[in-house]
């Protein structure tokens, strides 16, 4: 209904108390709710079911007075109610799934008095582990349109294999996201396309420099976001949402970010026209980074962790005999663009195109051109 619950560790609303560090503004009113000794510590996580069931997770023991409302509890409304025995440890990290099962992160070792290493899933009457878990704490989860479950923090372990800090859950299986991250993930989202974006303390991501600590997973390979952020790099939860077609970052200092450049191309043909891009350096010293190109008219992109030195020219030849990258000094480069880009359709429509190119590092007298060869429908069909 549009209420907003909030949770941490406040002792008071507007000046009224409320010890038990959770409250809810109602929208039809312009209040606060707030919930008089219901807790004993904090509240680190809140999630709202399809049905609208409240689960609050955290520090705390004995919601309500109730013995087996420990770290985590649920509300319906009405009244506070224990998830069996509740758990063995805080709770920092609470998702929904599209079946309306609630998954659960966080210290714990049990859950509802079974063994649950630090990840476990309630559907609604049990607990259950998803596998052997994780070795070390769970800080984020986040959870697909198709039910995979991305789960990040401090571990080095899932499921007894070695894989550290950010994982996905398939149903029976713990599985790796390319090569992963090298530093804990605190904040995981999941977009409407199936994109994972983390952030943390990591500085690579898929064996690329992250400098900015926040990332995007594809489902084939790991990428920069088309945004340079200033100053010291953001690590917390809840770095990057989407609201819509908008992506809304957090960042932890004031300046100025730099993001992907747009330009117009119009491809005055009747028929789409494959490209031919050339990334120029002409700057005498310093090397820029292509990350991504992106025709945002026919929603196709090509993912990089491309250096162009000073003095250095690449071309990526998109035509339809060639699909090659290359090098005026180097040759030919085999290891770009990376898994997941969309190399065989990226192309102009016909019409005005509208395009995007992110570049980092020297930017100074750096140049994409693009090329192309209109192509027209003949009267008897062909081209």
């Amino acid at each position: 209904n549009g209420d907003v619950w909030v949770g941490g560790s406040f002792t008071s609303v507007e000046g009224v108390g409320s010890n038990n560090s959770i409250a809810r503004w109602n929208v039809a009113t312009n209040t606060w709710t707030v919930f008089g000794t219901v807790g004993n510590s904090s509240v680190l996580a809140l999630a709202i079911d399809q049905s609208g069931l409240l689960y609050a997770g955290g520090t705390f023991t004995n919601w309500n007075a109730n013995a087996n409302a420990d770290y985590v509890v649920s509300y319906d409304g009405a009244s506070w109610a224990a998830l069996s025995t509740g758990l063995g440890g805080p709770c920092s990290a609470l998702a929904i799934a599209p079946d309306n099962s609630l998954y659960l992160g966080g210290t714990f070792t049990t859950a509802g008095g079974g063994s649950a290493n630090r990840i476990a899933v309630w559907d609604g009457s049990a607990f259950a582990a998803l596998g052997s878990g994780m070795d070390n704490d769970v800080s984020a989860i986040a959870i697909s349109a198709t039910g995979v479950v991305y789960v990040g923090g401090a571990f080095t372990t899932a499921g007894g294999s070695s894989i550290p800090y950010i994982a996905a859950w398939n149903g029976s299986a713990w599985l790796a996201l390319g090569d992963g991250v090298n530093n804990t993930v605190y904040g995981l989202f999941v977009d409407d396309a199936g994109v994972v974006y983390a952030s943390g303390l990591f500085s690579t991501a898929g064996g690329h420099d992250i400098s900015d600590k926040l990332a995007a997973w594809n489902g084939s390979s790991w990428y920069q976001l088309d945004v340079d952020l200033p100053g010291a790099a953001f690590s917390g939860a809840g770095a990057v949402r989407k609201n819509g077609t908008d992506l809304i970052i957090g960042f932890g200092t004031s300046g100025i970010a730099s993001v992907s450049g747009l330009s117009t191309a119009e491809n005055d043909g009747t028929v789409s026209a494959f490209v031919r891009i050339d990334v120029i350096n002409a700057n005498p010293a310093g090397t820029a980074t292509l990350q991504w190109l992106e025709s945002q008219s026919s929603d196709h992109l090509l993912y990089f962790d491309l250096d162009v030195h000073a003095g250095e020219s690449v071309t990526l030849d998109l035509t339809q005999s060639r699909k090659l990258l290359t090098s005026d000094w180097r040759g030919r480069i085999t290891d770009n663009p990376l898994p997941a880009s969309n190399v065989v359709n990226w192309r102009l429509l016909p019409g005005i195109n509208i395009l995007a190119a992110f570049i980092t590092g020297t930017v100074t007298s750096v140049m994409a051109l693009l090329h192309w060869t209109p192509t027209y429908w003949s009267a008897d069909g062909g081209a």
